[in-house]
């Protein structure tokens, strides 16, 4: 399989074009929808983010990002936080597998109380999408 270098799945508030935009700028691929299995999304403890947790079975919908640059990972990396790491995983697309790279927070912080993206984008997006754009 081919490298994971510039590739990401996004599952949580980086679905929000106009944040990722803000967060990444231009440049990446055109995001295509994605399934990561092996995982819930469920809420980072102490905070209205989300976080993965290994669940047997379970699959994460999201986006595979590709064409990130050194650059973007960076902006990235800044807008996840000390509290997230990346790690390695592979994502289906259609019937394809692809290595790619997610952002997790460590398995001790995640929740189990699922994360909701609607419930996200009414409390908190648009100061979201102006720190993003402030901090980087």
């Amino acid at each position: 399989m081919p490298t994971s270098q510039g590739r990401l799945f996004l599952y949580g508030t980086l679905l929000d074009r106009e944040l990722r935009a803000a967060v990444i700028g231009t440049g990446p691929q055109e995001p295509v929808p994605a399934t990561l299995r092996g995982f819930r999304r469920v809420r980072l403890a102490g905070t209205p983010y989300p976080t993965l947790r290994p669940t047997t079975g379970a699959a994460v919908n999201g986006l595979f990002l590709g064409g990130l640059t050194p650059a973007s990972l960076d902006r990235l990396a800044v807008y996840e936080g000390q509290a997230y790491r990346l790690i390695r995983c592979t994502v289906s697309v259609s019937d394809r597998r692809f290595a790619a790279r997610v952002f997790t927070a460590a398995p001790s912080r995640a929740t189990t109380e699922i994360w909701s993206f609607d419930a996200w984008a009414a409390c908190q997006r648009r100061r979201d999408i102006a720190s993003g754009r402030a901090e980087l």
